[in-house]
């Protein structure tokens, strides 16, 4: 027993003079037990030396807390325009060869912290320029609800009918449930591409139409504007604002159109910002509302107007085959605080 006691002591004083050779660093920050690991602006895991995956949590210097590390919680600067990249009135500490941190509050657990690095993003005036990359991004934003509106269809009681006397037809004309499935086969797939072209041609009808001459259409009418979000010199966001037009409106509200974020750049919180400058601008000039209308489909779309304060007013359909298939287009309104 003595010779085991006498070399568990030999042990741990080799240990800690091991320690003692290496200079601890500066920085320490011990999260709450209740809490995840901080998100640090500025800084990600890949740059910093003084971070390493796997150091012993009990060790000089490391930053831990009680619970796993979220890594997510690690990103780089924010990607709105006006958010400081450390929190102000909290002093900025520094690590051994690292960069200048400032501590964040740490993030619940279960929520989860900021995306990864990210490029920030400005909203300015629509620019000549920038006519192409509008368009490009207003085309692929809508048709990617083509596959949506697919879905709608086939979900549809009127269609699954359709489809079901097809079936009975062609079984009861050839007598051969192979071709009778054939034809339900072909007719799906005819289906789809008609479904398609219904959003290739409000596309085309579009371009021809407002964003065929962007700043005669916004820039030069009264009460219309038009913007973009701009990350890094490209075009990621886009939205206008224009006289309603519903005549019932005119004079009372300005109409939010064209709305749209490229796929990779969602999640930041771009389409809430152009929203809010729609809604700024209208309350310039004095109107009291703001319109628009989008798709039942646009789920995504639907689910941020609505955390902005827009309400549901009206759903109508904007053709006989739509009424058929039940596909509406859902009008919502905003009423701007503090407007007459």
């Amino acid at each position: 027993m003595l010779e085991h006691a006498t070399l568990r002591v030999l042990v741990q004083s080799l240990f800690h003079r091991k320690h003692r050779d290496v200079p601890a660093p500066s920085f320490h920050f011990h999260c709450p037990a209740e809490h995840s690991p901080p998100a640090f602006a500025g800084l990600s895991v890949g740059q910093s030396p003084w971070i390493q995956s796997g150091s012993s949590p009990t060790s000089p210097g490391s930053l831990f807390c009680s619970r796993p590390w979220n890594l997510r919680g690690l990103g780089l600067q924010g990607s709105a325009p006006n958010t400081p990249a450390m929190a102000a009135g909290r002093p900025e500490q520094r690590a051994p060869n690292g960069p200048a941190v400032t501590p964040q509050r740490c993030t619940p657990a279960g929520v989860p912290g900021p995306r990864g690095p990210m490029a920030p993003y400005r909203i300015r005036q629509y620019e000549d320029g920038d006519y192409e990359a509008v368009r490009t991004m207003f085309g692929h934003g809508i048709m990617e609800y083509a596959p949506a509106a697919y879905i709608h269809v086939l979900k549809c009681l009127q269609t699954q009918l359709l489809f079901l006397g097809l079936f009975l037809a062609v079984f009861a004309a050839s007598g051969s449930l192979l071709v009778s499935l054939l034809a339900l086969l072909l007719t799906l797939i005819g289906g789809w591409f008609y479904i398609r072209s219904l959003w290739t041609e409000y596309v085309q009808q579009s371009l021809r139409n407002d964003l065929l001459d962007i700043r005669r259409t916004y820039l030069e009418a009264a009460d219309s504007c038009f913007w973009v979000a701009e990350a890094e010199g490209v075009v990621v966001g886009m939205v206008g604002a224009v006289l309603p037009e519903d005549p019932s409106e005119r004079g009372r509200a300005l109409e939010l159109k064209r709305m749209s974020v490229g796929r990779e750049h969602r999640g930041r919180g771009i389409g809430r910002a152009l929203c809010r400058t729609v809604i700024r601008f209208a309350q310039e000039r004095g109107y009291s509302a703001v319109v628009l209308s989008t798709s039942m489909v646009q789920y995504s779309a639907q689910q941020l107007y609505e955390s902005l304060g827009f309400r549901r007013v009206l759903e109508r359909f904007p053709s006989r085959l739509a009424s058929f298939l039940q596909f509406s287009v859902f009008c919502y309104r905003y009423e701007i605080p503090g407007s007459r």
